[in-house]
Order: structure tokens, then sequence, then C-alpha cells
């Protein structure tokens, strides 16, 4: 069925205009929710939304729940960005975005049914919320709901997240490839992700037939700061002969790269 019989017959079986069903279908904010609830209930009587890359066009408010640390670029840049990248993707299809902070763990339960059960809230993404109440409550909920970044044991939501093993051991093979052999990783291991990453640098150095030694090849930061990484570079220079200074330095971040750089310079 074309795209205007399908409007035609929508707005003869639920009464309204035609401009105002092709309003809904295409996720325009300027209709009531009655209208949009008639129409999709109508919408999918008759199937269509089955052609309609799983009725997203029907949404027109979203809640994104994530770490109050990704709000803030200079307290987590991957998250930040993520979410930039989530408002530039909704911003042509005049969907609302609206933003919770949550813990990642232990995170408040009544915030987020709070936050969820608001009439305004018609699907959600969770960045980087590993509660797995906080995962059953969004099953129960019953809304879209789709988790980034996020450990799911259950697996009950739709998910995507980074390869982050895999990560670790490209980019680690990257600098043997260049010839490196002598490489210290600067990582904050603070989220089990890290850990991943690690794990595919362990592989790296395994693929290479050689030995790693957490004492002589990691660094642990505290966080993923500039400031933060420059101090425990500069630190760890301070206390490493000459000749003993790594040819290379894997970090895991941008502002961390940016501290460790710093610190590299002050030393000359």
């Amino acid at each position: 069925m074309s795209k205007k019989l399908q409007v035609a017959r929508i707005a003869e079986q639920t009464g309204l205009s035609l401009s105002t069903v092709s309003r809904v279908l295409a996720g325009k904010a300027n209709t009531s929710e009655k209208a949009r609830r008639r129409v999709r209930e109508c919408a999918k009587a008759l199937g269509v939304l089955e052609d309609m890359a799983a009725g997203r066009l029907l949404l027109n408010s979203l809640v994104v729940f994530a770490p109050r640390r990704a709000f803030d670029e200079r307290s987590d840049i991957f998250y930040y960005r993520v979410i930039q990248s989530i408002n530039k993707a909704l911003e042509p299809h005049e969907v609302r975005l609206r933003y919770c902070a949550l813990e990642e763990n232990d995170a408040d339960a009544n915030l987020f049914l709070a936050r969820m059960n608001e009439p305004q809230t018609e699907a959600a993404l969770l960045l980087g919320i590993d509660d797995p109440h906080i995962h059953d409550l969004a099953v129960d909920v019953g809304k879209p709901c789709v988790l980034i970044n996020c450990r799911d044991r259950n697996m009950r939501l739709p998910a995507v997240a980074p390869d982050h093993r895999a990560i670790g051991e490209n980019a680690a093979r990257y600098l043997f490839e260049m010839g490196h052999r002598d490489v210290v990783n600067v990582l904050c291991l603070r989220r089990y992700t890290m850990e991943q990453r690690l794990a595919g640098i362990r592989d790296a150095w395994e693929a290479q037939n050689l030995t790693f030694d957490e004492q002589r090849h990691l660094l642990t930061a505290p966080d993923f700061s500039a400031r933060g990484c420059e101090a425990l570079v500069t630190r760890f220079l301070a206390d490493t002969p000459a000749d003993a200074v790594p040819g290379a330095l894997l970090v895991g971040g941008d502002f961390m790269a940016a501290g460790a750089v710093k610190a590299l310079q002050n030393a000359g």
C-alpha cells in the first residue's frame, strides 16, 4: 500500500485530518497526545508500523539516563561525545531529548521510575548504567529502551557497545607494528570496560611473544582527567632512569593523552 493510501486509510478510521495523521507519522511535535495515540493504535492494527523502522518516527521525546560525569566534557569525554552525537542525530527529526543523572550501580530506582513514568517520556536510552535493578525496571515499565555501553547479564533489552577488548588489542598492535617494543600503558581502570581494554592489550603482548609485567608496563590513573594523568606520568618519569624511559605510552583517553603529552614536554 502506498504512503498516501496508508495516511488516507488511517485518517478515515480515526476521524482525524490527513495533515494530522501525516504529522504524527512523521514524528512532528505539534500534535496532541490523544491524536498520536489514536494514530499509533490504528497504524499498528493496519501493519503500517512494520514498515517504519521499528516506529522510531513516532517518538517525540526521549530521556537519556547516564552517570553525572557523562554531562561534563572534562570528566568523561567519551560519554559526553556519545550524548552530543545522539542529540545531533535527533535534531532534524524534532525529537526532544531530556537528561537524567543516575549512578552506574546502586542507582536511585525511585528517580528512574518517576522519569520513566512521566507522560512525555516515550522511550529511554541508558548510557553506562550497569545496575541490574534498573534494567529490570526498564523491562517492567515496557517503554522502548536501549542500553549503550552497559553490562546487561540477562540480555532482555536491546544493547550496543564497543568491543573494548578489540580496541585495546588493536591499539597495542599498532604500536608494535610501528616498531615499538617497550610500551607503557596508562589506563584508568575505574570501570570493567577498561579492564576489558587491558585484556586486549595483554592479548597483543602475547601475540608478540612478549611478557606483560604490570609493574613495568602499566600505570593506573585515578580518573580520566588531563591533570591526574599529567601528575602520574610526571612522577613516573622522575622515578625512571633516562635509559629506561619507554619508547611509547598507550594512554586510555583524549584528556589523559593531553596530560601525558604535557608531562613529557615538561620533562624535556
